[in-house]
C-alpha cells in the first residue's frame, strides 16, 4: 500500500497493527490524489460501538435507585433521583442511536468492522441490554410503553445472542481472544424477566433465564482459563474485568423477579457475585493505571447490578452486616458514575472523545 493507506490501515484496522508497529501515527506520507480520501477518516466514522457502555451504565443506576426507591417509599427524593437517572440514561440513548444510525448510513464499512472484530462485536448487545434495562425502569411510568421497549429489546437480545455465538463458531476464535465482553450477548437474556414477569409470560422468561444461565456456565470456564493461563488482558480492555462479576448478580435479581422469593439459590449466587468483585478488584488494584477510554464505562454497569443484588440480600437477610456491604457498593457504584460521567464530559468537551 501506499504511505496514506498504510497510515489509514495502522490507525483503524486493530487487526493489522503487528505489522505496522515504529510507525509514527499521524506522521505525512506523499500520496496521490486518489489515496487522499485515506488519509483523516472523519469524525462521524470514529464513533465506536462502544458509545452504549454510557447509557447501559446509567439505566443500572437508575435500576439501582428504583430497588431503594421501591425499598424505601416514604423518602421521595429517591424516585427524582432515579427518575433522573432514567431521563438521562434515555436522553443518551437516543442521543447515541442518532449518531450510530449516521455512521451506519455514512460509513457502513466502518460498522462491519467493529461487527466482524473479536475486540468490539460483543459490544452491539449492550444496545438490547440497555433498552432492557429502560423497559424496566419505564414499567413504573407507562407499562404499554414499557412493553413495547421490553419486546425491541428482546427480540434484538434474541438475535444477537445467536449471531454472536453464531460467529464464534463460524469465524473461529482464540483463547488469547477472550474478553469479558463475551458474556454480554448470552447472558444479556436474563434480562429479559424483569419486564416479562409483570406480562405474565411465565414459561418464555423461564427459557431465557436458563438460557442465560447455561451460556454463564460455559463461558465462564474459558474466561478463568484466559486470565490464569494466558495472561492478564490487554491494558485497554482491563476494566471490562468488571464484567465478569456481573451475571450472577443479574442471575439472581431474575431469578427474585420470576419466583419472587429468596432461597438458597440466590444466596449462592450472591455469595458469588461478593466474591467475584473482591477478587476482580484486588487484580485491578495490581495492575497499572489505564488511560481513559470509554471502556472505563464498563465499571459502572456491573458495579450498580452487583450494588442492586446486595440490597435484596439485605432486605432478606437483615441485620447490620449486609446493609453495610450494601452502602458500600452503592456509593461506590455511584461514586464510579459520577467520575466517569465527569471525565467523558471533559474528553467531549475537548473533541476528545473518539480519538482515545
Amino acid at each position: 500500500p501506499t504511505g496514506c493507506r498504510l497510515q489509514y490501515f495502522y490507525r483503524w484496522n486493530l487487526d493489522r497493527h503487528e505489522l505496522f508497529e515504529g510507525v509514527e501515527v499521524g506522521a505525512e506520507f506523499e500520496c496521490d490524489e486518489e489515496t487522499k480520501r485515506f488519509k483523516e477518516p472523519s469524525l462521524l466514522s470514529r464513533v465506536p460501538i462502544a458509545i452504549y457502555t454510557a447509557p447501559m451504565g446509567t439505566a443500572g443506576i437508575a435500576l439501582l435507585w428504583r430497588k431503594m426507591w421501591k425499598q424505601w417509599p416514604e423518602y421521595e427524593a429517591l424516585e427524582w433521583i432515579y427518575g433522573l437517572f432514567l431521563a438521562l440514561a434515555i436522553v443518551t440513548f437516543t442521543t447515541n442511536t442518532i449518531l450510530y444510525l449516521l455512521k451506519t448510513v455514512r460509513h457502513p464499512r466502518a460498522v462491519l468492522d467493529e461487527w466482524i472484530h473479536p475486540a468490539t462485536c460483543n459490544l452491539f448487545s449492550t444496545v438490547s441490554i440497555t433498552l432492557l434495562n429502560i423497559a424496566v425502569g419505564l414499567m413504573d411510568v407507562h407499562m404499554t410503553v414499557a412493553e413495547v421497549v421490553w419486546w425491541v429489546g428482546t427480540i434484538l437480545q434474541s438475535v444477537l445472542a445467536v449471531e454472536s455465538v453464531a460467529s464464534w463458531i463460524n469465524r473461529g476464535r482464540q483463547v488469547e481472544q477472550f474478553n469479558p465482553t463475551y458474556f454480554l450477548p448470552v447472558v444479556g437474556l436474563v434480562l429479559v424477566p424483569m419486564v416479562g414477569r409483570s406480562m405474565e409470560w411465565e414459561e418464555l422468561v423461564w427459557c431465557y433465564w436458563g438460557v442465560g444461565v447455561f451460556y454463564w456456565i460455559v463461558l465462564f470456564p474459558i474466561f478463568f482459563m484466559r486470565v490464569v493461563f494466558v495472561g492478564m488482558l490487554p491494558p485497554k480492555v482491563v476494566p471490562s474485568l468488571f464484567i465478569a462479576m456481573a451475571p450472577p448478580a443479574l442471575i439472581a435479581n431474575s431469578y427474585m423477579t420470576i419466583t419472587g422469593k429468596h432461597d438458597t439459590l440466590t444466596i449462592i449466587l450472591n455469595a458469588i457475585n461478593f466474591f467475584l468483585f473482591v477478587l476482580v478488584v484486588r487484580i485491578r488494584l495490581a495492575q497499572k493505571s489505564v488511560p481513559f477510554s470509554l471502556a472505563w464505562w464498563a465499571y459502572v454497569f456491573p458495579l450498580a447490578a452487583t450494588a442492586t443484588a446486595a440490597l435484596s440480600f439485605a432486605t432478606d437477610l437483615g441485620g447490620w452486616v449486609p446493609y453495610s456491604i450494601f452502602v458500600g457498593l452503592a456509593v461506590l457504584a455511584n461514586g464510579m458514575w459520577l467520575s466517569v460521567f465527569v471525565t467523558t464530559g471533559f474528553y467531549l468537551v475537548n473533541f476528545r472523545l473518539f480519538l482515545t
